[in-house]
């Protein structure tokens, strides 16, 4: 039995590249989605790695032959976005490597924790991690009106003297009344 792969939720941007060690007929039965004869799909792969969630847009299989003029290395490379110094330690086994292969990406797992058991004729090749994309360049707007304009902050207006004028004419009167209040408590007492 082949060793446990753990499949974490946080596993992700990752892509697990496995070869199928059996003839061509045989390993596109076992990897590739079929309409039972209920009307179901049947699809071994699933119970063949042991998943117990596996979606099915995120895993890929076919036949190297196909990839005959473009090469597995490059289709990882360019299609899988795997960076080349990852591929490098296998070149030779992937240039090797004739058959079928099963590519399953994190998404595939949907985010469930998992014990991956993959049975023969399925064998993990490798685990890559997917290059995550260069943070695009920081970017200036060059016209005038992206400068902007600048004001000043707002002043505080000058009082009128009109408005001076009203305010000593009102603070007399409260004085005044007050003064007048209290005359008359005064003569009152």
């Amino acid at each position: 039995m082949t060793a446990v792969l753990t499949i974490s939720e946080h596993d992700h941007k990752r892509l697990y590249l496995f070869a199928v060690d059996a003839p061509p007929e045989e390993a596109e039965a076992l990897v590739t989605r079929r309409e039972a004869q209920d009307g179901g799909l049947d699809w071994p792969l699933p119970a063949l790695i042991g998943a117990t969630t596996l979606n099915p847009e995120f895993v890929e299989a076919f036949d190297v032959s196909e990839l005959a003029d473009f090469g597995l290395m490059q289709y990882l490379h360019e299609g899988g976005g795997i960076p080349e110094d990852q591929l490098a330690p296998f070149a030779e086994q992937l240039n090797a490597l004739t058959g079928w292969v099963v590519l399953i990406t994190s998404a595939a797992f949907e985010g469930t924790p998992q014990e991956l058991w993959p049975q023969p004729p399925l064998r993990l090749l490798a685990r890559f991690e997917e290059e995550s994309p260069a943070p695009p360049p920081p970017f200036g707007l060059e016209s005038q009106s992206a400068e902007g304009v600048l004001e000043s902050p707002p002043t505080k207006k000058q009082v009128s003297d009109a408005a001076m004028s009203g305010r000593i004419a009102m603070l007399m009167l409260i004085l005044m009344f007050a003064l007048t209040g209290v005359v008359i408590w005064i003569s009152a007492g």
